[in-house]
């Protein structure tokens, strides 16, 4: 992630050039974002033309807000990844195998959680989108009795440290469970050809409606004391 910052300290408003010219250094430069920075203020003209565009006109006394609210969404974005990779391990193996190797158990059995891989992976979901709305404190203390991290976050960086402990455990579970298959020859993952535009097109429509659904799920995934 690039951002372009530029700090004008004047005492009159900074007029619409200033902004052209740095939108044409983030073109040129490619950045992410470009950030004019101005505790006077902004001309009119300077304002429409960073409209709908990723150059944002910003007072010193807003930009640590900003820029913190930014780079926490760009960081659960990177999560949310993160957790699609994984979701895609797990549901590569078929049920049989993963309720053999102990990745999915019945995620409609409330007397036997030791595991879901469904529940865990509506869980994640769940928190993240409520981490984007900025619900916190959060209590994040899971149906599960495999689980991670504490019960309650109470800012984003408790819950950075709440998702990795997460994901961790479930990369770790996957990677057991993966080479038990492949001990056993029970190894068979169906994968999607990468070299295939169309197919490629179609899981990521399919990752998307998934990743909304369990979201929706994991929302009401938590216990309450």
């Amino acid at each position: 992630m690039t951002w372009i910052v530029e700090a004008k300290s004047w005492r009159s408003n900074v007029p619409k050039e200033k902004v052209l010219a740095l939108r044409s250094i983030v073109d040129d430069t490619g950045a992410d974002r470009g950030f004019l920075i101005s505790e006077k203020g902004f001309q009119s003209g300077a304002w429409e033309a960073a409209q709908k565009t990723n150059v944002e006109l910003v007072k010193f006394s807003d930009l640590k807000d900003r820029t913190k609210k930014i780079v926490q969404l760009e960081m659960l974005q990177a999560y949310e990844h993160r957790a699609d990779l994984l979701v895609e391990r797990y549901f590569s193996h078929s049920k049989p195998v993963r309720i053999k190797y102990g990745l999915r158990g019945d995620p409609h059995n409330f007397e036997n959680r030791l595991f879901s891989g469904q529940l865990f992976i509506g869980m994640i979901f769940g928190v993240i989108e409520r981490a984007k709305n900025n619900e916190y404190p959060m209590s994040v203390k899971s149906l599960l009795a495999i689980r991670a991290g504490e019960d309650v976050v109470e800012n984003y960086f408790e819950l950075a440290n709440w998702l990795n402990a997460n994901l961790n455990m479930f990369d770790e579970m996957l990677l057991h469970a993966e080479n038990a298959m492949i001990l056993a020859g029970d190894f068979r993952p169906h994968v999607v050809d990468r070299s295939d535009p169309s197919a490629i097109a179609l899981y990521q429509e399919y990752q998307r409606a998934r990743r909304v659904a369990y979201t929706l799920v994991g929302k009401n995934l938590f216990s309450v004391d």
